[in-house]
This record gives C-alpha cells, sequence and structure tokens, in this order.
C-alpha cells in the first residue's frame, strides 16, 4: 500500500470513490458484529434502530463536499484512486443542535465541529486520522468533536459494540489532547483549544 495523499473532497473525486466511502463508512449495510466492527458508523447507525438488523442507507458521497471542509486521504500511486480515510467539519455554530444539547458551552465564532472522521478498515493503525485531525486543527480553532453514546433501547449485540467503540474514541481523542467538556443522554462533547503541528496538505 502506498503513501497517503491527502486533498480536499471535490465532487468529482467523491463520484469516483463513492462506492469505497459507503463500503468504509456502513460495510454491507447488515448490524452483525463483524460488519459493526469494520465499518465506522455501521455501530452508530445500528444504535438508533431498535431492531438492530439493517442500516437504511441513502449514502452519496458528493453530500460530504457540502460540508465547508472535507478532506479525503486516497492511495493513487497505482494509476487508480483507493480510498483510505476522511474527514468533514464546519463551524459549531452552524449547528443548531450544538445549543441545544450543551446549553452551558460557548461556542466561539472560529470553533469547529468534525462531523465524520472514517478511514477505511484495511489503512488504519498508519496516522492517518491523526493527519486528518491535525488539518482540521489548522481550519478551526477551538476543535470539538461529538461521540455517540450507547442507547439502552438498541439491541443487545449493538450495545455492547457502542459501549467499547465509545469507550475507544474517547481514550483517542484525549491521546490527541482533548477533553470530555460535557454530556448529553446521546452524546459526549470532546475539544481541544491546543494547536497541532500539521502534514503537508497536496495542492
Amino acid at each position: 500500500m502506498g503513501t497517503p495523499t491527502i486533498v480536499r473532497l471535490t465532487e468529482d473525486l467523491a463520484s469516483r470513490i463513492t462506492r469505497q466511502m459507503e463500503t468504509a463508512i456502513l460495510g454491507d449495510g447488515s448490524c452483525s458484529e463483524e460488519n459493526m466492527g469494520t465499518a465506522c458508523f455501521a455501530c452508530e447507525h445500528c444504535n438508533q434502530e431498535k431492531g438492530g438488523k439493517r442500516i437504511v442507507s441513502g449514502f452519496d458521497a458528493s453530500s460530504l463536499t457540502k460540508e465547508r471542509t472535507a478532506f479525503v486521504a486516497i492511495d493513487d500511486e497505482t494509476g487508480s484512486v483507493s480510498f483510505l480515510g476522511c474527514a468533514t467539519a464546519n463551524y459549531c455554530i452552524v449547528s443548531s443542535a450544538l445549543g441545544v444539547l450543551f446549553p452551558y458551552v460557548v461556542f466561539e465564532p472560529t470553533a469547529g465541529l468534525v462531523s465524520n472522521l472514517c478511514i477505511g478498515s484495511s489503512a488504519r493503525r498508519r496516522g492517518i486520522a491523526k493527519d486528518l485531525m491535525m488539518l482540521m486543527a489548522r481550519e478551526y480553532t477551538p476543535l470539538y468533536v461529538l461521540v455517540m453514546l450507547p442507547s439502552e433501547t438498541c439491541a443487545p449485540h449493538v450495545l455492547c459494540h457502542m459501549k467499547e467503540r465509545s469507550s475507544k474514541l474517547k481514550e483517542y481523542y484525549k491521546d490527541l489532547g482533548m477533553a470530555v467538556l460535557g454530556q448529553s443522554s446521546m452524546y459526549a462533547l470532546m475539544g481541544s483549544r491546543t494547536g497541532i503541528p500539521t502534514p503537508h496538505l497536496a495542492r
């Protein structure tokens, strides 16, 4: 596997890798233990489905380009473009839900919320997620993320995965210098005011 290249996600690029991105984000669309363990957001979608069997998907990679900031990590050394990971974010003030969920947190005009961070299962543990977060930290100060918490109404096998997932995500973001700033029934809000050195961004 070649060296990852991080670029801004355009509609043209999204159309070329949309199937790869859907597989990375939702997998095969099931709430099986294997799929929840490999697809980035299968577990979250299943967490919101009481039956815990299938994910209703209308995924369109081009929708991610509507975010103010969208980066994608790709491997294009072989001549074809392979999806490795992606991240999107926008200003916190754009999200009305944040103020409702966390009314005690004052979000600065320059603050950003990471709305999506996904690394393909075969590209993990290569530092790609950290590189993407570094770039987001350059775009927004401070930077926030939401970690979805387990729903007590979801299927038992989903609940088990969600508990493990939310715990691991909190630890990962803590390693990046973030801290839990608030918690609602659905999400933990984590944030950081610490600047992070940024990698080279391909033009």
